[in-house]
């Protein structure tokens, strides 16, 4: 038996996934969460492959896989999105995600997806995901140019995958001015969640600084 943990911030979707899931003897599905802010990291069970939506409410699916592998490296994690997104899909892969699944996928490629991954395999069409992702950040490109010395510093420990207070250790300022920094960026680039901050920096040429 398989236990599967579901996590998307809409409601009807999230409740189509258990359900389909529920429904293969193959799996269980031991915990879901249409809140990720809510989810109470001492008191889950165990969980074997999590599917999990990047872009939702209060924390990103990026930020939300961070802390799961910070807690438990053996997380089998597949992002399960409607984005075909070369620089998430990239960054995912770097965490240590699993599969980057796209949600118009048919009900039999996704379940043998999570049997795959659960048997260890990693499911990345990256190529593909290139060829219908040649992101149109043209205006990303010009503004990226215009961010200061410090600001594309702190951008690059972003994309590193650093939280404020470690790039304020890094820099010796405080985390609320890594915090303001990374407002100013956001709204330069008018993203609104890190996932898309990233995704436009990787696009850009922007490496990740650890």
């Amino acid at each position: 038996m398989i236990r599967l943990a579901v996590i998307d911030d809409h409601k009807v979707v999230l409740d189509g996934l258990v359900n389909l899931l529920n429904s293969e003897l193959e799996f269980s599905v031991v915990y879901s969460n249409s809140n990720p802010l809510t989810i109470d990291f001492s008191q889950l069970p165990k969980i074997d492959v999590w599917l999990i939506d990047i872009q939702m409410e209060g924390i990103d699916g990026i930020e939300l896989s961070k802390k799961l592998l910070n807690l438990t490296p053996d997380y089998k994690i597949i992002f399960l999105t409607m984005h075909r997104d070369f620089g998430i899909a990239r960054m995912a892969k770097d965490l240590g995600a699993k599969a980057y699944l796209i949600k118009n996928i048919d009900k039999i490629e996704l379940i043998q997806s999570i049997k795959s991954v659960d048997e260890g395999a990693s499911l990345f069409n990256l190529s593909d995901l290139n060829k219908s992702s040649q992101i149109g950040d043209l205006n990303a490109k010009f503004i990226i140019n215009d961010l200061t010395n410090r600001e594309l510093e702190i951008l690059q420990h972003i994309v590193g995958g650093l939280s404020n207070q470690e790039i304020g250790d890094r820099l010796h300022i405080s985390p609320r001015t890594v915090d303001t920094h990374r407002t100013n960026i956001m709204r330069k680039l008018q993203v609104s969640n890190v996932a898309s901050l990233v995704r436009v920096a990787i696009s850009n040429g922007i490496k990740g600084n650890i």
